[in-house]
């Protein structure tokens, strides 16, 4: 019986697991079915090794090894999987120490029956507070500090327990609400990340429309200054032409052309969007001579 029950409690705890990965690392790079299949392998190993080796050193490589391998499919930093592998070893030793402190005698225990339904809850109860739909590449060292964090409850809980008893479920409850806090720590930093993403693109957005901004003026005022000696170019044109100076009006009118056409505007092709972003990142080529785009 112990074993069957096992087996439904796992695949609980699997459930759990799947959840927690895809709410912090997002989607991931393999097919659904793909995806599903390694989580299925993770479940198979983990039972084996449970049922068949009885092993504690074992088992517990059989959980985190295979958790380890399953998070290189959302291809994100190291420092993430680290994280996530210490977040949930700690997670669950001390959710197994807060089960044995309330059901001390419980047989359910082996099984892992109440460690499982608890940790769906810790799980659940993340989600719905800190689920992101966008997800960003985190490289910091503030990740490493979180995982510091969850060692350190870890250790804390080593040399605290496995006792049954109040000031023992007290320090249990205290360091369970630690790696929640880590977990939302981490969720903040990942907001935060995502603020300084998109007010780097505004900001850069910005400064394109102001450098457009300026070309549309520089451009404008050469005009209203073209205008105004129009009047005076009309007049030596017609000097020009009425001597029979064809090669000096032919120069004339290039040396007309180049100043009307003389701005900083590299790029007009009608979308003033798509113009303001390449004129701006364009002109610090321009200025050195690197680029000539012609319209």
């Amino acid at each position: 019986m112990q074993p069957t029950v096992y087996l439904v409690s796992n695949a609980v705890h699997m459930y759990a697991v799947y959840i927690l990965f895809t709410a912090v690392l997002g989607k991931s790079k393999l097919h659904q079915f793909a995806e599903i299949l390694t989580y299925i392998v993770y479940y198979l190993i983990n039972c084996g090794v449970y049922l068949f080796m009885d092993n504690i050193m074992l088992n517990l490589i059989s959980n985190i090894l295979p958790m380890f391998v399953i998070m290189l499919q959302y291809k994100k930093p190291i420092q993430t999987y680290i994280f996530l592998t210490i977040g949930v070893c700690a997670v669950g030793m001390i959710l197994d120490w807060m089960m044995f402190c309330i059901f001390p005698e419980s047989m359910l225990l082996k099984s892992n029956t109440p460690q499982s339904i608890a940790f769906l809850g810790f799980v659940f109860l993340f989600r719905h507070y800190f689920n992101r739909k966008e997800k960003i590449i985190v490289t910091s060292n503030y990740v490493m500090l979180l995982v510091i964090i969850s060692i350190g409850t870890i250790i804390i809980a080593e040399l605290s327990g496995p006792e049954s008893n109040a000031k023992c479920f007290v320090i249990s409850v205290i360091l369970l609400i630690i790696n929640f806090l880590n977990f939302y720590l981490y969720d903040k930093y990942i907001e935060n990340m995502q603020m300084k993403i998109m007010f780097n693109a505004v900001e850069s957005s910005n400064q394109a429309y102001k450098n457009q901004i300026q070309l549309m003026n520089e451009s404008q005022k050469k005009i209203r200054l073209l205008k105004h000696d129009m009047k005076n170019h009309i007049i030596n044109m017609q000097s020009l032409l009425s001597a029979e100076k064809y090669d000096q009006l032919k120069d004339y009118l290039a040396e007309t052309n180049d100043y009307i056409y003389s701005n900083n505007v590299i790029i007009d092709s009608g979308n003033e969007t798509i113009d303001s972003v390449l004129n701006y990142k364009l002109a610090p080529l321009e200025n050195l001579s690197l680029i000539h785009i012609s319209e």
